[in-house]
């Protein structure tokens, strides 16, 4: 993609992959079901998702709460679930966790913490209850570190994940 004028004229973009508006949520997760399972070979993964309010990002996530409409999210819990009960029975032993975290105006947000502001309403439209640390003096601080190969986010809130059925839950919250 290359802009021809106004302001960025000259500039190109590359794209791995784009979706049409008619691509559906079983088609996107195709395209990053290989990225789970090289989680569970071991390897850090990271799905990013990025772009204007209103453009999508949640709901190719998230998505709906059943069926085709799922988004990647629950697609992706359940083949990290399924694989690991498959290995499982060939001696395998997993134990999987799950936080989420939003970076939202240049704010880590964990959007499982249960010490968020309640003081603030939850924003409409976002997954986040957004305690921000400029305005909060009793924000959560949250320091990213490097482990070894990996990132670690010290303070974010984990929860066990043993059966997808806790997942909607999760979500929820």
């Amino acid at each position: 993609l290359a802009l021809v004028s106004g302001p960025g004229a000259g500039k190109k973009m590359s794209f791995d992959k784009v979706f049409g508006p008619k691509s559906d949520q079983t088609k996107v997760f195709e395209e990053v079901s290989e990225l789970v399972q090289s989680a569970l070979d071991g390897f850090n993964v990271c799905i990013f998702t990025y772009g204007q309010t209103g453009s999508g990002k949640t709901y190719t996530m998230q998505g709906g709460t059943e069926g085709d409409s799922r988004g990647i999210i629950p697609r992706a819990i359940e083949q990290i679930l399924n694989t690991s009960q498959r290995m499982g029975d060939d001696g395998w032993n997993f134990s999987i966790k799950a936080s989420f975290l939003e970076i939202y105006n240049e704010e880590i947000n964990d959007l499982l913490s249960s010490k968020t502001s309640s003081k603030q309403p939850k924003k409409q439209g976002f997954m986040s209850k957004g305690a921000s640390s400029a305005k909060d003096k009793n924000a959560i601080k949250y320091t990213i570190r490097q482990v070894g190969a990996g990132m670690a986010l010290d303070n974010l809130t984990e929860i066990n994940l043993t059966h997808f059925g806790q997942l909607q839950g999760i979500v929820d919250r």
